[in-house]
């Protein structure tokens, strides 16, 4: 009732308004007259001038904006209305600044176990100490009751192997899955018996992305430090010969995280691809964390990438076959290794709930804003650690792993070197957990930088 109040109290104000948001048709007509009226700019959604930010009755109409969108999403009838209404109400907070949270997040990242039955060298799960932790479904589906309809996509995923935790398969049998969300996994498919086969494809999941990363058993055993490639082979045929069989409505992936170790293998990857018959092969870069990883990265031989791109997007084309590539590098200019300047959207509209139940703004984010063993969701995501999060990254001394966070660096600019070779220990420094990990301190990564911005050659074997 106070919120309605204070709506049409916005309306007395400004008369103006009332007369708009009753003639508009449609919600979008009646968003483009509120911005029109507050004249917002286009790149990012920024000021037009500094001083024209400060006045009290500009920040005012935004609030105006902002509680338009909440009413209209919550007096839609339809889940699709109202997660239209509540996902415009998220990019205008995300982009103009507003530190308590009246959107809901858009997406949510579910790590069930933290353990592995792999020790993968591109891996972190190769050099920290984890505790060892599940996460059982209890724990989370009672705090995000109230946004889990707006939710568009969940994904039991984190550093551990899903198929590993004594709890995968209430997950995937009890989730309630709301209509057009997407719920996936991620498995390295390993452990992919017929059994569990059966399991998942009369689960809820309605999508499920296998990481295989090679197409011969040297390349798997060199990315994985496994040699169970075979029998991941046998699993995948067999997985996919039951969905077809099933009638399954499942989207299937398969995912390789591409260095120069494994990249010539991209083409036959695709043609793996469709041998299989899967719906996507989705290609990644190396986030390279060690000084192992660091020289195989594709960062050093930029041409080798472009190159093979075209050469799997050409087998994709001809196939047709879905493909996702990273971009191609621009080899007209050298790489660069500038900080991140652009506001990330993250802490506003995705979660990340570890496998001890702490609540995260992001993956790559070590520092909990919160713990479902204490509060619910709903108090966590505008707590004050939360807000205070959200309003350093509009400050210029952001937290190190904003300023250089690799995952908006790739998507913001894949020359970027941030974007490939990561040092992760101001990471964990931040948030005082330096000693879980066992990385040697040198070679440091600053010689590695300074020879990929010189354009230097590292043999990676």
């Amino acid at each position: 009732m106070n919120r309605l109040y204070h709506s049409w109290n916005m309306f007395l104000i400004y008369p103006a308004l009332l007369f708009d948001y009753l003639d508009a048709p449609r919600g979008d007509e009646l968003l483009d007259i509120l911005r029109r009226r507050l004249e917002l700019s286009s790149p990012g959604g920024r000021w037009k001038t500094e001083g024209f930010y400060k006045h009290s009755w500009w920040n005012r109409l935004i609030e105006a904006e902002a509680e338009l969108l909440l009413m209209r999403r919550e007096c839609s009838q339809s889940l699709k209305e109202k997660r239209s209404w509540n996902l415009q109400l998220l990019e205008l907070e995300s982009s103009q600044g507003h530190f308590v949270a009246k959107a809901y997040p858009r997406r949510i990242n579910i790590e069930i176990t933290d353990q592995c039955n792999l020790h993968c060298p591109m891996c972190t799960q190769g050099y920290e100490d984890l505790p060892g932790a599940n996460l059982n479904i209890s724990e989370v589906i009672g705090s995000i009751e109230k946004f889990n309809p707006y939710l568009e996509l969940v994904e039991l995923i984190g550093l551990g192997e899903p198929l590993t935790s004594p709890d995968f398969i209430e997950w995937i049998m009890e989730w309630p899955r709301y209509e057009s969300q997407t719920f996936s996994t991620t498995t390295n498919g390993l452990l992919l018996d017929p059994k569990i086969t059966e399991i998942i494809l009369a689960s809820r999941l309605n999508q499920i992305r296998f990481s295989v990363d090679a197409v011969t058993p040297e390349s798997y055993r060199l990315l994985r430090g496994s040699d169970g490639f075979e029998g991941l082979m046998q699993n995948l045929k067999y997985f996919m010969t039951r969905k077809r069989q099933s009638g399954k409505q499942m989207e299937v992936w398969i995912r390789m995280v591409a260095t120069r170790a494994n990249v010539h293998e991209l083409p036959e990857f695709v043609r793996l691809g469709y041998e299989l018959g899967v719906d996507l092969v989705e290609v990644m870069h190396l986030f390279a964390y060690s000084p192992d990883m660091w020289k195989r990265s594709l960062i050093f031989d930029r041409p080798l990438w472009n190159q093979v791109y075209d050469e799997a997007a050409d087998v994709a084309e001809r196939l047709n076959v879905r493909y996702r590539f990273p971009k191609k590098f621009d080899l007209s200019k050298p790489p660069l290794a500038d900080s991140f300047t652009q506001i990330c959207r993250e802490p506003w509209e995705y979660l990340f709930v570890s496998s001890e139940a702490k609540v995260r703004a992001c993956c790559i984010n070590l520092s909990p804003m919160g713990d479902l063993h204490q509060d619910k969701m709903e108090a966590i995501l505008n707590n004050d650690h939360y807000q205070q999060f959200r309003k350093q990254l509009y400050q210029p001394d952001r937290q190190y792993r904003c300023q250089y966070c690799y995952l908006n660096f790739l998507y913001a600019d894949v020359n970027n070197v941030h974007s490939h070779l990561i040092d992760v220990r101001p990471h964990y420094r931040e948030v005082g957990e330096e000693d879980r990990l066992h990385l040697p301190e040198k070679p440091v990564i600053e010689e590695y930088i300074n020879a990929c911005l010189k354009g230097e050659s590292i043999p990676w074997n």
